[in-house]
């Protein structure tokens, strides 16, 4: 993982939105954290999720995450394998639904978000989830395929009546930034 890369896109997002107490928290974490993707660290480490939206912006996909037991988008954990934040969240588009999205908005970051993960059922500690958002659209006629074992569902869910799924701040922030 570029560090010098990372802390560029941190800072470009800020730029665009300074206020943003999630970006500069990201960016401090990063700045002094070596392996800060490494979900080895166990007070916290960087993720990457994925704002998918349908075409003309009316949908987006949601997983209802059977650990957490509530709507989110999509994402995960950054693996070895990723080159890049954004390849990672990628790679978690089609790895949670089957969807192959179509086209990406932009490499840049969309939406960042820091909160606290509870320890889990394997025994895991609590930590803190860096995670580092990107926008994509998708044909929202393709077929869901998802992981039973992590997800209870994932669904095409109405913009106009996301509340009805979920009521998490950070995702009603997507939501007004989509």
């Amino acid at each position: 993982m570029d560090v010098t890369a990372v802390i560029s896109q941190i800072e470009m997002y800020l730029l665009k939105y300074p206020e943003d107490i999630h970006g500069s928290k990201t960016l401090d974490f990063v700045k002094n954290t070596p392996d800060f993707w490494k979900r080895e660290h166990l007070e916290g480490h960087l993720t990457a999720s994925a704002w998918v939206l349908s075409m003309d912006k009316s949908q987006t996909l949601l997983t209802h995450h059977k650990g957490l037991d509530s709507w989110f988008q999509l994402g995960g954990h950054i693996e070895p394998e990723d080159s890049t934040i954004c390849d990672a969240a990628l790679r978690e588009i089609i790895e949670e639904s089957g969807i192959e999205p179509l086209e990406s908005f932009s490499n840049q970051i969309f939406d960042i978000d820091v909160h606290w993960i509870p320890e889990n059922k394997k025994g895991v500690p609590g930590h803190f989830h860096y995670d580092v958002r990107y926008l994509f659209f998708a044909d929202d006629g393709q077929p869901i395929l998802f992981d039973t074992n992590e997800s209870n569902e994932v669904c095409w869910v109405s913009i106009a009546n996301i509340e009805e799924k979920s009521s998490q701040e950070s995702v009603l922030r997507m939501v007004r930034k989509s």
